[in-house]
This record gives C-alpha cells, structure tokens and sequence, in this order.
C-alpha cells in the first residue's frame, strides 16, 4: 500500500526512514528540522499497515533522450531493513505503477533508479524486470523502464 505524505518536511517517519537508510540507497539529505522536502513523498505500507518505506517521484520532460513521447515518472524509494526480503517490492510495484498513470497524467515512462552502491541494486533490478521494465544503466546507476 502507498500513501501520500501530505507537506513532507524534514521530521517525523520522513527524517527517521531516510537518516536510517544504508549509504548508497538515496543521496544523503542536508536539511534543517521541518524543512519542506518539496516533490512527491509517498509511505510505503506493509500489509498491516505500518510505514515500512519511502517512495519519492519527480515527473519531467527530458526533451534529449525522450522527445516528444511524453513524461517521465522517476521513482526511487528505500525500505526499512526489518522490513525487507517480506516481498514488499513486488507487491507494489502494480500500485506505484496506477499511482503514475492516475497522478502524473502526462507521464508515459517509469523510471526506476537503483543506485549501483546499494547492496540491494541487484535484488531490486531482478524484482523490476520481472514485473516487465527493462534494464540499462549508466556509470553510477541502473535504469529500470516501463512505458505506460
């Protein structure tokens, strides 16, 4: 399950989740308490409810690589270390993928991005290509992609 996070600010499960992550999953965040966050934050929700997780996505054009085909839905995203290997991932990738068609109307590409210092890159990548997203990368990362 995915739910907003309504004005995310630099507190809270938002700070908790992203000062707590590895090294490598997301670039590490310089913020004064209760800064806003700006973009999307969504929780990403275990079975029962609990905050396990974070997703952020960012929507743009990117007129080089992808001109005239629409938006890009970037999406990165953590889950908590006692909440991994429960099948989480898979389990939402469907839902992340409704949430851009029903949000970010003008998107046509999800992009997932799995940084290549994450000791879970792998995993991750495995996990996306099943679901039906291929894969590239680039010297620090790799690119998992869906038309929609």
């Amino acid at each position: 399950m995915i739910e907003k996070i309504e004005s995310p600010k630099w507190a809270g499960h938002l700070k908790r989740i992203l000062s707590n992550v590895e090294s490598g999953i997301f670039n590490e965040i310089d913020a004064e308490e209760n800064e806003d966050m700006g973009e999307d934050w969504w929780y990403i929700k275990d079975p029962e409810g609990n905050i396990c997780g974070l997703l952020w996505i960012s929507s743009y054009t990117d007129d080089l690589f992808y001109r005239d085909r629409g938006e890009i839905a970037e999406i990165s995203f953590c889950i908590q270390e006692e909440s991994r290997g429960k099948g989480i991932l898979s389990s939402i990738i469907g839902n992340i993928e409704d949430l851009v068609k029903s949000t970010y109307k003008n998107a046509t590409l999800i992009l997932a991005v799995s940084r290549k210092t994450s000791a879970y890159c792998e995993l991750v990548s495995k996990t996306f290509q099943k679901k039906g997203y291929h894969f590239s990368e680039n010297e620090s990362s790799v690119l998992l992609q869906k038309e929609i």
